[in-house]
This record gives C-alpha cells, sequence and structure tokens, in this order.
C-alpha cells in the first residue's frame, strides 16, 4: 500500500462539502479560500435542501480523496461528527473534526489529517477562520513513530473483500479461514504463490468483465481500448524484466504457456527432449496422459543417480541421438539450479529450438 505522506503544498487544490446545516457557511468559506490564492472544488450540495443527506457529499468528497483525484478537503456540517464518520469509512482518508486551531495543528503534526471537519454549530466564525488557518499552515512531522502508527493502520483497516463479506457471508467465512492458513503456514508447492493484495485487487477488477479475445488493437469486440492499455503496460513489463523483443501476457497457467509454445515452435509428431516426470518435470512435457505426450514423440532426460542433478552429457548423448526439434529446460519439482546456458549449447549442436519452462522460479 502507499505509504503515508503529506500533501503536496504546491497542489492549490481543495474539496470542500457541506449538508444544508453548513450550506451557508460552506459559501463563506469558498470565497474566503479562494481569496487566499486556494482553487475550492466544490463537491456539493449545490442547492439548500433541509431535506438532504450529510452521506451523500462527504462521501463524494472521501471518495475523491481515496482514490487521489485531490488530495485534501473540508467537510463542514452541524456537530462534525457525522461527516467524520462518513469520511473515516474511506481507506487512505484521515478525517479529524477541530473545536480549536490547536487542535487543528495537533491533528495536522501528528496524524496527517487529510480532512478537516468543522462543527459549525460549536465555533465561531472567527474560530472556524483561525482553524482553517492553523490546518492549512501545519505539516505533518511524519517522525516514525507518527508514520509507523499511520502506516499500520492503512494496512490494519483495508478489507479487500469488504463486497464479498455483506454479499455472501458463509463463503467469506472460509476465505478469511484461507487466508489465516496461509499466513500461519509455510508454502512449498513449487507452482503455488503469496499473491499480493494488489495483484488480486487486479485481478478481480472490472477487467474480468470484458471479453477481449485478440491483441490490443485487434480485438474481435468493440469496447476494449482500456483492457488494450492494460495488456501494453503488461507486455512492456515483461519485456524489460526478462530482457525480451516480445511477450505475450495472455496464458492464465503455465500449461497454456507450454501448449502456446509448442504450438508456434514445433509440428505434432515432432520430437522434443524433456525432463521426465518422475525425476522433476513437468505433465505438459511430454508425459503420456497429457496433451504434450499424445501429439509429440517425446524423449525424456534426467537426474544423475549419484548427484541428483541433470546429466547434462547424458542430455547431450540423447540429443546427439534423436536429434530433437525442440529440447524443453525447466521443471516443476528439481530445486536444484539449472544449467541454461549448457542446454543452449546442446540444442545448438544438434539445431534443435530451446524452450524455457520457468514457470516455477520466474516468481
Amino acid at each position: 500500500m502507499k505509504p503515508v505522506s503529506d500533501w503536496n503544498k504546491d497542489d492549490k487544490r481543495i474539496a470542500i462539502a457541506s449538508d444544508h446545516g453548513g450550506f451557508e457557511l460552506k459559501k463563506e468559506l469558498t470565497a474566503a479560500l479562494a481569496a487566499k490564492g486556494l482553487e475550492v472544488v466544490d463537491y456539493g450540495p449545490a442547492v439548500l435542501d433541509p431535506e438532504d443527506d450529510y452521506n451523500t457529499f462527504g462521501a463524494k468528497l472521501a471518495r475523491a480523496i481515496s482514490v487521489g483525484e485531490i488530495e485534501k478537503g473540508i467537510l463542514l456540517c452541524r456537530s462534525g461528527v457525522g461527516m467524520a464518520i462518513v469520511a473515516n469509512r474511506f481507506h487512505g482518508v484521515r478525517a479529524a473534526v477541530a473545536y480549536s486551531a490547536k487542535l487543528a495543528k495537533a491533528c495536522r503534526d501528528h496524524n496527517d489529517s487529510n480532512v478537516l471537519v468543522i462543527p459549525a454549530d460549536y465555533v465561531s466564525r472567527a474560530e472556524i477562520d483561525e482553524i482553517i488557518a492553523a490546518w492549512l499552515g501545519t505539516g505533518f512531522t511524519a517522525e516514525g513513530r507518527h508514520a509507523r502508527r499511520l502506516n499500520q493502520l492503512e494496512k490494519d483497516s483495508y478489507d479487500d473483500i469488504a463486497a464479498l463479506r455483506s454479499a455472501d457471508p458463509e463463503v467469506t467465512k472460509w476465505i478469511d479461514k484461507e487466508a489465516v492458513r496461509q499466513f500461519e503456514g509455510i508454502e512449498l508447492i513449487a507452482s503455488e504463490n503469496y499473491a499480493s493484495c494488489a495483484v488480486r485487487a487486479a485481478q478481480g477488477s472490472v477487467l474480468t468483465n470484458k471479453y477481449a479475445e485478440g491483441y490490443p488493437a485487434k480485438r474481435y469486440y468493440n469496447g476494449c481500448e482500456f483492457v488494450d492499455e492494460v495488456e501494453k503496460i503488461a507486455i512492456e513489463r515483461a519485456c524489460k524484466l526478462f530482457g525480451a523483443e516480445a511477450a505475450n501476457v495472455q496464458p492464465h497457467s503455465g500449461s497454456q504457456a507450454n501448449m502456446a509454445a509448442y504450438f508456434a515452435l514445433i509440428q505434432p509428431g515432432d520430437t522434443i527432449l524433456a525432463m521426465s516426470l518422475d525425476h522433476g518435470g513437468h505433465l505438459t512435457h511430454g508425459h503420456k496422459m497429457n496433451f504434450s505426450g499424445q501429439l509429440y514423440n517425446v524423449v525424456p532426460y534426467g537426474v544423475n543417480k549419484d548427484t541428483e542433478t541433470i546429466d547434462y552429457d547424458e542430455v547431450q548423448k540423447l540429443a546427439t541421438e534423436h536429434k530433437p526439434a525442440l529440447i524443453v529446460a525447466g521443471a516443476s519439482a528439481y530445486p536444484r539450479v539449472i544449467d541454461f546456458a549448457r542446454l543452449r549449447q546442446i540444442a545448438d549442436s544438434v539445431g534443435a529450438k530451446l524452450m524455457v519452462d520457468m514457470a516455477h522460479i520466474a516468481g
């Protein structure tokens, strides 16, 4: 999660919102703030309605800060309590009710408040000006203990399955138990991973609603312009990470990636040289129950009985004898470092292509 930091002092924008109880005050403060050179962004209400709900406008402002549209804001209502409750429901928002300039300064200095809530019924007009001046004029100290506490709060208060928690408590219960199991244990299954909260958020975002068959700018469906941008970012990052000229980021698993590579590099019936399943290879490396073992002529290689490492001399011997079209490097259950350069030399010596299945080691 993004570390807590003070707002950008060069950003002259400030948000403001109220309910009917603070409507007239909002108009006054908007003019006063603008006179000080600030750009005031008004999140409502636009007209006075005695029946309006404070949460409607408080949520608009808080959401804007939560998603990074604006860095700071002022909320107005009669007691300040309702607006503070609303604003603090949003991740990344630190709303504080201030009854004095001293309190306004403290909530900035120690707590990096990014939303000031003014209780209009409990402070005078002159006190309001003092409160706002103190709040805007005080920076976050960012001392170790203050930053540490706020960063921990951001982490502890985030619920990445909040929507599911209210929609399906029964399923949520088992997800919570699985989260505890993963937290308390050490996962040694090579094909599993600890996906970060950010990765899970991306995987479960609105992007999953979109059918995007094809490639960027060459889809079979309309409305893919934003999905295209995300896929292009993924391709660029993959190329940079692995030093590659091109990348396909569409496979949902290592098995699909292997199938795509086989279909691109060789023809059914061709010979492939790959690690045997019982020596640490993967099902897609030629096991007879897998498509790879059914479509291709598979010659397995394995590990040396004494060293339990890949016998590269044996790989060379098999390659020379069988002249494979493809040599597969990589494994599913082989904990040693693989000498990819040696396998590249072996492949070159017999005119074979080299494919590296790095699903379990690339991260």
